[in-house]
């Protein structure tokens, strides 16, 4: 069965920051579902997140909407979320109990283990969603990238295009 996997921004990098509500972040989060939605009618059952704040989230959230879909959670590493706000922790492990498997790239924080994590994401999926502007650098950047190198497919949804065309 084919495989989706997602990269994308935290919320510090979406341009509305941690304003989940807004109508911006609102449609492109339904902009994701659709895309999941089209892959899942496609025949993909099987869905892997990083399970970072932002995209990743929202992706793991999205993939328990759908019929016999498997979450696959690929953790950077053990505790990555005890940085976070409760609300935020509570989410994360309700996520991983749901979770069809929790894999962990290190035992302990390490920049290396984040490289590992999104390089594995890209490996094990047949088509990736990325939540990312075309152009500010970092993970997710070097993620599109690497899928791009190695003939993953991306499917890009551009927050800022929303942000532009929803804020008031």
């Amino acid at each position: 069965m084919p495989t989706l996997g997602v990269t994308g921004f935290r919320p510090k990098k979406m341009p509305w920051g941690y304003d989940s509500e807004c109508q911006a972040a609102v449609e492109t989060r339904k902009e994701l579902g659709k895309i999941m939605e089209q892959a899942y009618n496609d025949g993909f059952r099987d869905f892997i997140s990083g399970m970072a704040l932002g995209a990743d989230t929202w992706f793991a959230i999205e993939t328990l909407f759908l019929p016999e879909a498997r979450l696959h959670c690929y953790i950077p590493f053990r505790g990555q979320e005890h940085q976070w706000d409760p609300e935020e922790q509570d989410e994360y492990h309700d996520l991983l109990r749901e979770a069809y498997e929790v894999k962990y790239f290190a035992k302990g924080y390490s920049k290396l283990a984040y490289l590992d994590r999104d390089m594995a994401v890209v490996d094990n999926s047949d088509l990736i969603v990325a939540i990312w502007d075309g152009k500010t650098t970092g993970g997710t950047q070097h993620t599109v990238e690497y899928a791009r190198k190695v003939g993953v497919p991306v499917k890009i949804i551009d927050p800022v295009y929303y942000w532009e065309k929803y804020k008031s």
